[in-house]
Protein backbone atom coordinates (compact mmCIF):
# COMPACT_ATOMS: atom_id res chain seq x y z
CA UNK A 1 0.00 0.00 0.00
CA UNK A 2 1.26 3.45 -0.92
CA UNK A 3 0.89 6.88 0.59
CA UNK A 4 -0.53 9.54 -1.72
CA UNK A 5 -0.80 13.28 -1.19
CA UNK A 6 -3.52 15.47 -2.69
CA UNK A 7 -4.02 19.15 -3.21
CA UNK A 8 -7.66 19.98 -2.59
CA UNK A 9 -8.88 23.24 -4.01
CA UNK A 10 -11.99 24.90 -2.65
CA UNK A 11 -12.22 26.94 -5.83
CA UNK A 12 -13.58 26.18 -9.26
CA UNK A 13 -12.35 23.03 -10.99
CA UNK A 14 -10.35 23.53 -14.18
CA UNK A 15 -10.43 21.23 -17.21
CA UNK A 16 -7.40 21.53 -19.53
CA UNK A 17 -8.46 22.27 -23.14
CA UNK A 18 -9.05 19.08 -25.12
CA UNK A 19 -8.89 16.80 -22.07
CA UNK A 20 -11.78 14.50 -21.26
CA UNK A 21 -12.40 12.16 -18.33
CA UNK A 22 -15.79 10.43 -18.08
CA UNK A 23 -17.32 7.58 -16.13
CA UNK A 24 -20.62 5.79 -15.62
CA UNK A 25 -21.80 5.44 -12.04
CA UNK A 26 -25.21 4.07 -11.09
CA UNK A 27 -26.32 4.39 -14.73
CA UNK A 28 -25.37 8.09 -14.92
CA UNK A 29 -22.74 9.42 -17.33
CA UNK A 30 -20.48 11.86 -15.48
CA UNK A 31 -17.97 14.15 -17.15
CA UNK A 32 -15.19 15.37 -14.90
CA UNK A 33 -15.05 19.11 -14.28
CA UNK A 34 -11.29 18.79 -13.90
CA UNK A 35 -8.71 16.19 -14.81
CA UNK A 36 -5.04 15.71 -14.19
CA UNK A 37 -2.39 13.57 -15.90
CA UNK A 38 0.98 13.77 -14.14
CA UNK A 39 4.19 11.94 -13.37
CA UNK A 40 5.52 12.13 -9.85
CA UNK A 41 8.71 14.02 -9.05
CA UNK A 42 10.75 10.84 -8.66
CA UNK A 43 9.54 9.54 -12.03
CA UNK A 44 8.17 6.37 -10.47
CA UNK A 45 4.47 6.55 -11.40
CA UNK A 46 1.95 8.06 -13.82
CA UNK A 47 -1.32 9.35 -12.38
CA UNK A 48 -4.70 9.89 -14.10
CA UNK A 49 -7.43 11.71 -12.14
CA UNK A 50 -10.93 12.98 -12.91
CA UNK A 51 -12.93 15.08 -10.44
CA UNK A 52 -16.36 16.64 -10.08
CA UNK A 53 -17.67 19.07 -7.52
CA UNK A 54 -15.65 20.71 -4.78
CA UNK A 55 -15.08 20.28 -1.08
CA UNK A 56 -16.55 23.70 -0.30
CA UNK A 57 -19.75 22.80 -2.21
CA UNK A 58 -19.89 19.48 -0.33
CA UNK A 59 -20.18 17.41 -3.50
CA UNK A 60 -16.63 16.31 -4.38
CA UNK A 61 -16.05 12.95 -6.10
CA UNK A 62 -12.83 11.89 -7.80
CA UNK A 63 -11.31 8.81 -9.41
CA UNK A 64 -7.53 8.22 -9.63
CA UNK A 65 -5.56 5.49 -11.38
CA UNK A 66 -1.80 5.05 -10.99
CA UNK A 67 0.65 2.93 -12.99
CA UNK A 68 4.43 2.60 -12.69
CA UNK A 69 6.66 4.77 -14.86
CA UNK A 70 8.32 2.58 -17.48
CA UNK A 71 10.38 4.85 -19.70
CA UNK A 72 9.85 7.40 -22.45
CA UNK A 73 8.63 5.07 -25.21
CA UNK A 74 5.04 4.87 -26.42
CA UNK A 75 3.22 1.88 -24.95
CA UNK A 76 -0.21 0.30 -24.84
CA UNK A 77 -0.97 -2.09 -22.05
CA UNK A 78 -3.76 -3.60 -19.98
CA UNK A 79 -3.27 -3.61 -16.20
CA UNK A 80 -5.32 -5.55 -13.67
CA UNK A 81 -5.20 -5.01 -9.94
CA UNK A 82 -2.97 -7.67 -8.39
CA UNK A 83 -1.36 -8.85 -11.65
CA UNK A 84 2.10 -7.70 -10.53
CA UNK A 85 2.25 -4.69 -12.90
CA UNK A 86 1.65 -2.16 -10.11
CA UNK A 87 -1.79 -0.72 -10.90
CA UNK A 88 -3.49 1.18 -8.07
CA UNK A 89 -6.83 2.98 -8.01
CA UNK A 90 -8.84 4.88 -5.44
CA UNK A 91 -11.63 7.40 -5.24
CA UNK A 92 -12.27 10.29 -2.91
CA UNK A 93 -15.57 11.77 -1.84
CA UNK A 94 -17.02 14.40 0.44
CA UNK A 95 -18.54 13.29 3.75
CA UNK A 96 -20.69 15.31 6.13
CA UNK A 97 -18.26 17.20 8.35
CA UNK A 98 -17.61 16.94 12.02
CA UNK A 99 -17.89 20.35 13.70
CA UNK A 100 -14.81 22.36 12.80
CA UNK A 101 -13.50 19.86 10.21
CA UNK A 102 -13.87 19.04 6.52
CA UNK A 103 -14.07 15.29 5.97
CA UNK A 104 -12.86 13.56 2.82
CA UNK A 105 -13.20 9.80 2.42
CA UNK A 106 -10.84 7.75 0.29
CA UNK A 107 -11.30 4.12 -0.75
CA UNK A 108 -8.94 1.87 -2.68
CA UNK A 109 -10.39 -0.24 -5.46
CA UNK A 110 -11.07 -3.91 -4.75
CA UNK A 111 -11.05 -4.73 -8.47
CA UNK A 112 -9.80 -2.57 -11.33
CA UNK A 113 -8.73 -3.03 -14.92
CA UNK A 114 -7.13 -0.29 -17.01
CA UNK A 115 -6.20 -0.34 -20.68
CA UNK A 116 -4.00 2.65 -21.50
CA UNK A 117 -2.11 4.02 -24.49
CA UNK A 118 0.51 6.44 -23.19
CA UNK A 119 2.96 8.47 -25.26
CA UNK A 120 5.44 10.10 -22.86
CA UNK A 121 7.15 12.10 -25.61
CA UNK A 122 3.89 13.68 -26.79
CA UNK A 123 2.53 13.84 -23.24
CA UNK A 124 -0.75 12.11 -24.09
CA UNK A 125 -2.70 9.26 -22.53
CA UNK A 126 -5.90 7.50 -23.59
CA UNK A 127 -7.50 4.92 -21.38
CA UNK A 128 -10.53 2.81 -20.52
CA UNK A 129 -11.14 1.42 -17.05
CA UNK A 130 -13.50 -0.53 -14.84
CA UNK A 131 -13.21 -0.18 -11.06
CA UNK A 132 -15.14 -1.60 -8.10
CA UNK A 133 -14.99 -0.06 -4.65
CA UNK A 134 -16.82 -2.53 -2.43
CA UNK A 135 -16.61 -0.51 0.79
CA UNK A 136 -19.15 1.99 -0.57
CA UNK A 137 -20.65 -0.33 -3.22
CA UNK A 138 -19.43 1.88 -6.05
CA UNK A 139 -18.75 0.51 -9.54
CA UNK A 140 -17.34 2.80 -12.21
CA UNK A 141 -16.73 2.27 -15.92
CA UNK A 142 -14.86 5.11 -17.59
CA UNK A 143 -12.52 6.52 -20.18
CA UNK A 144 -10.11 9.40 -20.50
CA UNK A 145 -8.07 11.32 -23.06
CA UNK A 146 -5.53 13.51 -21.26
CA UNK A 147 -2.47 15.68 -21.80
CA UNK A 148 0.44 15.69 -19.39
CA UNK A 149 0.41 18.54 -16.84
CA UNK A 150 3.88 19.59 -15.71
Amino acid sequence: MSTHFFLASNGKCIQPPGDNFQWMRNGELITAQSSLFTIDGGRTSWSFTGRTGSYSSENNFSVTLLIPYNGEELFERTYKLGDGQGLESFHQYWLPPFPGFDVIGSDQANNVELTVRLDPRKGTAEGNFIADFKKRRVSITGKFNLTLQQ
